[in-house]
């Protein structure tokens, strides 16, 4: 496909951010990307997700927090652990 890339110029020139030229898609370690921002490894966010519809994901999901923490492993176990709780 053809695409405007920016290369890792420390990894053998691999293309570290692509952007889609017929379809504007941004891929990140990825020079097809499949939706408008498609991410071919881990992602990190350090404030809020905000999503007006569904999150997908295959494999395992886990949320913590500092008082608790909710594993749902994309079969049938879900396991919810609180660590501390306060009542007033």
């Amino acid at each position: 496909s053809s695409y405007f890339g920016i290369e890792d110029a420390s990894d053998s020139n691999t293309v570290a951010l692509a952007i889609a030229h017929s379809t504007q898609r941004v891929g990140i370690n990825d020079t097809s990307p499949s939706a408008q921002l498609d991410v071919n490894g881990n992602l990190q966010v350090q404030s809020h997700i905000t999503a007006s519809n569904n999150i997908k994901g295959g494999g395992d999901l886990e949320l913590t927090s500092a008082n608790a923490s909710v594993k749902f492993d994309g079969g049938t176990n879900l396991s919810v652990t609180i660590h501390q709780m306060g009542f007033k």
